[in-house]
This record gives structure tokens, C-alpha cells and sequence, in this order.
């Protein structure tokens, strides 16, 4: 009886197992997604490069001349006309000496008068036989000399009306003029002490580098679209807009072997509420209109795997994962430079959960 019922548990037990293993796993559920239609547009994107603001004239100011600091005719930081009087340098000594020398210039040309009188009057005796021949060629030769002293003392005078000139410094052109590096009293040598820094101010330029293999596509950039007035926006560095446009202006000569890099100048209205101060760092948006419809995507749509991109492309309901070549992209837009036409219907949203020839439901 005992065995009987042993029989019968094992029997039971063997049953149970058999059912189990029948049973089919449970199905996956579809997963829920939303779908993107690939579409062609025409499609504007840009490229952003950190920028320096620089004057597009900027000198040093030296005193041509030496001496003491007599006059300061400007404030720090001030807008200055050109030929606005900026120092003035002791005159006194340079006033004494243009005088002398206009005194001179005055004697020699009294004696050359002199001189060219009797000439003119030892010529005419001469030739009514009044007058040794020798009388003659001495106050020829007296009124030579007199004219070699004439040209001498002119470039004296010339001399000490450039010191004299130089003793007030003028500013070369319109700009703004920085603090100044001297003050009054001080004791200035000639071409060698700094007064002070003056950079033009309207309009201004903007410096930026742009990388060798960027240079041919800049330049059909320019070719084709550089009348725009949008093609160069500034950014403050508060990331604000500045309210003028860039223009381009010129690019250096060569490119720069440490770097591989170009300097691409670009000018701009400074007339502004807030204006561009040199030295500033502002960003520089390039724009880069593509020619013609764009194969276009949401860039959230796809997947980064061991840098290269995919996409999950929908058939019927269920996905096939593609490898897709990127190109510049705008905003939440990206260029599909390969692998996906205009009609391919693309997962947008849900992608986490998906792999190759999963199942999906379309929300």
C-alpha cells in the first residue's frame, strides 16, 4: 500500500513537470514610440567662434621731443578728435631756438642781398672797363657763399619749427585715448616714454580664428552669401545679442604653423547704447546656408555608439537599426548627410528601450 501511494506522488510530481515545461514563454509587449517622417528643407545652420573686439587703428603715443610735461588738455578715457591737442612739452627752450634761427635765416638773406646788389653793380662797370675783372668774380664768389649760408639757415629753422611743432602733441586720428601714463612736471624722453595709448573706436573689428580645413568652405561661404547682413552675429559675453551685424573685412596672410589656424577680421558699427570695447571677448556666429534641400532630422531621434550614429528606421511595427552620417546641425535640427531619404519614417521618442527588430507600437 505504501508503495502504491509512492507510485502515485511520483506520477503527480512527473505530471506537474510536464505541464510546466509546455507552457510557452509570455510574449513582449510592443513598445511604445513616436515616429518622425524624414523630410528634405532647406536648412541654415552655423558655426560659433570665440572673438577678441580690437580697434582697427591703435598707436602709442611718445613725445618726439624732451622735456618737462607743462599741460594735460584731455580727460582719461575721453573721445578725442584728430588734431586735438593732447600734451603740451616745455616750449620755452624750443620757442628760443626757432627764433634764433629765423633771426639767422633773416641776416644771411640781408648779406645775400647785399652781396647780389654789388654783383648786379660790379657786372655793369665791368662792362664799360670801370672795374678790375677780379673786383667782379669776388663779389660773385662772396654772393655764392652768402646763398650756401641762405639755404643753411633755413634748414636751421626748419629744424626748430618741427621741435617746436612736436613740443604740442597732437591726436593722429579720432579715437578713444587711455589713461594717462605721465603726469604733469614729469620729465619725457624723446621717442622713448609712453604717454599714453589712443585706438580708433567706430568702427570696430573683431578678430577670430578660423581653422585651416574650415578655409575653403569659408570662402564659398563668402562667395555665395557675404551679402548678407546676418552672415556674422556678435554675442556679448553676457551671451546678449549685439544689436549690429559684422561685416567681413579681411583675413590674415598666412595661416599660423603652432596653431593651423587663420585670423578672419570682421568690422561692425560701434554707434550703440553699449558699445564694443577693445579687448573685449564676444563669440562670432557664422552663418552657412546650404545650397539646396537638406535630408533633415530631429537630432534627439538619434543614437551615439562608439562615435557613430544610428537611427532605429520603422517597418511596418518593428524597427531596424541604421547607421547614419551626420552633418552640421541647427538648433534641434541635424543634416543626414547618408543613410536615410526623404519617406523613412524614424523613431523619435522611446528609443531607450529599443534594439534591432524590436517590436513597436506607434503612439
Amino acid at each position: 500500500m505504501k508503495v502504491h501511494v509512492q507510485l502515485l506522488a511520483m506520477i503527480a510530481l512527473l505530471s506537474s513537470c510536464g505541464d510546466s515545461a509546455s507552457k510557452a514563454p509570455p510574449a513582449v509587449p510592443p513598445v511604445p514610440v513616436t515616429t518622425d517622417t524624414v523630410k528634405e528643407e532647406a536648412m541654415t545652420f552655423s558655426t560659433t567662434y570665440p572673438g577678441k573686439v580690437v580697434p582697427l587703428k591703435q598707436v602709442d603715443i611718445h613725445a618726439d621731443v624732451q622735456g618737462y610735461v607743462t599741460a594735460i588738455q584731455f580727460k582719461d578715457g575721453q573721445h578725442v578728435r584728430q588734431g586735438q591737442p593732447l600734451y603740451e612739452i616745455d616750449k620755452r627752450k624750443y620757442q628760443a631756438t626757432y627764433d634764433q634761427a629765423l633771426a639767422g635765416l633773416h641776416n644771411a638773406e640781408a648779406a645775400m642781398l647785399k652781396d647780389q646788389q654789388d654783383v648786379d653793380r660790379y657786372t655793369r662797370l665791368y662792362q664799360q672797363d670801370a672795374v678790375a675783372k677780379q673786383k667782379l668774380d669776388y663779389a660773385v664768389s662772396a654772393q655764392k657763399s652768402d646763398q650756401a649760408q641762405v639755404e643753411s639757415a633755413k634748414a636751421a629753422m626748419a629744424s626748430a619749427e618741427t621741435d617746436l611743432h612736436y613740443s604740442t602733441i597732437l591726436a593722429p586720428f579720432d579715437g578713444t585715448i587711455g589713461i594717462s601714463q605721465v603726469r604733469l612736471g614729469a620729465v619725457v624722453s624723446q621717442g622713448s616714454t609712453i604717454l599714453n595709448t589712443i585706438s580708433s573706436d567706430d568702427p570696430m573689428a573683431v578678430d577670430f580664428q578660423l581653422d585651416e580645413k574650415q578655409i575653403p568652405a569659408f570662402e564659398k561661404v563668402l562667395r555665395q552669401y557675404g551679402h548678407i547682413d546676418s552672415l556674422f552675429t556678435l554675442y556679448l559675453p553676457d551671451q546678449t545679442r549685439y544689436p549690429a551685424f559684422g561685416a567681413f573685412y579681411t583675413k590674415d596672410r598666412a595661416v599660423d604653423p603652432q596653431t593651423g589656424t587663420i585670423t578672419v577680421r570682421i568690422t561692425t558699427p560701434n554707434k550703440t547704447a553699449d558699445p564694443l570695447v577693445a579687448g573685449m571677448s564676444v563669440n562670432v556666429r557664422v552663418l552657412n546656408p546650404l545650397g539646396g534641400p537638406q535630408v533633415v532630422i530631429p537630432m534627439i531621434a538619434a543614437v551615439e555608439q562608439m562615435s557613430e550614429y544610428f537611427v532605429f528606421v520603422v517597418q511596418d511595427t518593428v524597427v531596424h537599426q541604421q547607421r547614419i552620417r551626420l552633418g552640421p546641425r541647427n538648433g534641434g535640427q541635424v543634416v543626414v548627410l547618408d543613410g536615410l531619404k526623404p519617406g523613412d519614417v524614424i523613431v523619435k521618442d522611446g528609443i531607450q528601450r529599443l534594439h534591432d527588430k524590436s517590436v513597436v507600437k506607434i503612439k
